[in-house]
């Protein structure tokens, strides 16, 4: 068969791709067309052009393993340093968890296409098969698919691709995830007595009486602590180390006195207070643990009431709206994700600090 001879034929997603011989062996191309005319002036003009396996373009046919291979490196990523030079922020930690979703989910099924191989209906296909591949909720595979659309996103503005073949394709419906709440009962129970290990204990009752998070609780400081507050502006992660809280903003959490002198005598010569040594503060994994290991103790049923180390911020936060408790005073005190608000409430009257002190109170 001569070189020059190219076979057109459809594949199962519509698309018009053809083979020509090379060194006796077939070498399979796209046209990117859905329309056999369309596809086979492309292949003609190719052949005219004298570059049927578009050697011409090989700068353009770079495979997927090839062009992921910067992203969500925090420092090569191109989405995370524009943003950044823009006067944003980026976690490490996301960056950290998106670079192993690409690892995970889409160098098999993508590494060795070129960019323009990629389809809708392939992506389509991928994306269904997700969860039941790979165990993971809907809700999982639809943060890999946001993450490939960002990428083929860079790809599109780069030149390499015209359109972005994941544009048009539909996340799937989302199944809700039940989040529990401890109830007073079980909050009773958790902590009616000391626990094996005081600090994870103090770590936990900690968030169960300010609705502190995980990373703010692990990344609380002696200098945080005052006589009768806590001021929150740092959470801790196993990446960034320290790192501002959620919203960005500090925030003022009252906290009964015998609280924050037991807080204070920790005994540890380290900034760290939830720690055993004070140089680091307790593994979130650690905290998870001893935290499960005490409901089964007690014979709560995390598992199927979704209780968390979350639940605490849950917990305190529908005891201050049982109290009746305003919504913007409770915002100001857990900590509302959203800037403005968080800004908006900023200052809490000593009445309101008194307030919610007496539902610590009855909580302890």
């Amino acid at each position: 068969m001569r070189e020059d001879h190219y076979v057109l034929f459809r594949r199962s997603d519509g698309y018009w791709y053809y083979y020509v011989y090379r060194f006796g062996k077939k070498v399979r191309r796209s046209t990117g067309e859905k329309r056999k005319g369309r596809a086979q002036a492309v292949v003609e003009a190719r052949l005219a052009a004298g570059d049927i396996l578009g050697e011409k373009e090989k700068a353009r046919l770079v495979t997927f393993a090839d062009f992921s291979d910067p992203f969500w490196d925090y420092d090569r990523c191109p989405i995370i340093q524009d943003k950044i030079r823009r006067g944003g922020h980026f976690s490490h930690d996301f960056a950290l968890n998106r670079r192993m979703g690409v690892r995970k989910y889409m160098i098999k099924p993508f590494g060795s296409k070129v960019l323009q191989e990629l389809t809708p209906a392939m992506i389509n296909r991928w994306l269904l098969s997700l969860p039941e591949k790979h165990d993971i909720k809907p809700q999982t595979a639809n943060k890999q698919l946001s993450t490939l659309q960002q990428m083929l996103d860079v790809a599109v503005a780069e030149g390499l691709l015209d359109q972005n073949p994941a544009r048009s394709v539909k996340p799937l419906v989302p199944k809700a995830s039940f989040r529990g709440c401890f109830t007073p009962e079980q909050i009773k129970a958790l902590f009616g007595e000391r626990w094996p290990d005081w600090i994870a204990e103090l770590g936990c009752r900690l968030s169960a009486l300010t609705g502190m998070r995980l990373g703010e609780v692990r990344g609380l400081q002696r200098d945080q602590i005052h006589e009768d507050y806590i001021l929150v502006d740092r959470s801790y992660n196993n990446i960034e180390k320290i790192k501002t809280t959620k919203s960005g903003k500090p925030r003022v959490i009252p906290i009964p006195r015998r609280l924050s002198q037991e807080l204070l005598s920790v005994p540890n010569n380290g900034p760290f207070v939830i720690s055993y040594d004070g140089d680091l503060p307790l593994h979130n994994s650690t905290l998870t643990a001893r935290l499960r290991a005490r409901m089964e103790a007690v014979e709560i049923d995390w598992k199927t009431q979704g209780l968390s180390f979350h639940s605490f911020r849950h917990f305190f936060n529908t005891r201050l709206v049982a109290a009746g408790v305003q919504g913007e005073k409770i915002r100001a005190v857990i900590g509302h994700e959203s800037e403005d608000m968080t800004e908006h409430y900023a200052h809490l009257s000593a009445d309101d600090l008194k307030q919610i002190r007496i539902i610590q109170e009855a909580i302890s």
